[in-house]
């Protein structure tokens, strides 16, 4: 091998190993910001996923006491969860679906087991907010996943 080739050749891999350096670095830089970024969000994240288990779980329990005055008597633990744990961590549409479930109890206290106030038909509104706090994981986590990226549009209703 000739001097000029060598010197080309010597030349031509020195700047690949600069590009390949600098695109390495730049890579590297990306997925720390993307790590960085991922483990901040991890408390927030943690607590959101907690306060849809435990709103939907009591949400649950409440649609399926059969007797109305009983179910009524458990509007201030639904309110202290809505005014504690879920105002802080789950947006205006699961928090809205919360509130009307809430409204719900309220106002069947003195009716009769017809309707809406029918602890068999309250499952309708108790499937609001479990999809509403569904909507709310899959937007904060930006979730990809075939199943569950489409966001359910309508709610049900009575």
């Amino acid at each position: 091998m000739n001097e000029a080739k060598y010197e080309k050749s010597d030349f031509i891999l020195k700047w690949l190993a600069l590009f390949g350096s600098v695109a390495a670095f730049i890579w590297g830089m990306y997925e720390y910001h993307e790590n960085t970024a991922r483990e901040f969000k991890k408390p927030f994240l943690e607590q959101q996923i907690k306060t849809c288990q435990d709103v939907t779980t009591l949400v649950a329990q409440v649609a399926r006491i059969e007797n109305n005055t009983k179910r009524a008597e458990q509007v201030d633990n639904l309110s202290i969860l809505y005014f504690s744990r879920a105002a802080l961590f789950l947006t205006d549409e699961a928090l809205r679906e919360f509130r009307g479930f809430i409204d719900l109890v309220i106002s069947c206290e003195n009716k009769e087991k017809i309707n809406e106030c029918h602890y068999l038909n309250m499952g309708g509104y108790q499937f609001n907010v479990a999809r509403a706090c569904r909507n709310d994981l899959i937007r904060s986590w930006n979730h990809d996943m075939e199943l569950l990226k489409k966001d359910i549009g309508e709610p049900m209703s009575w």
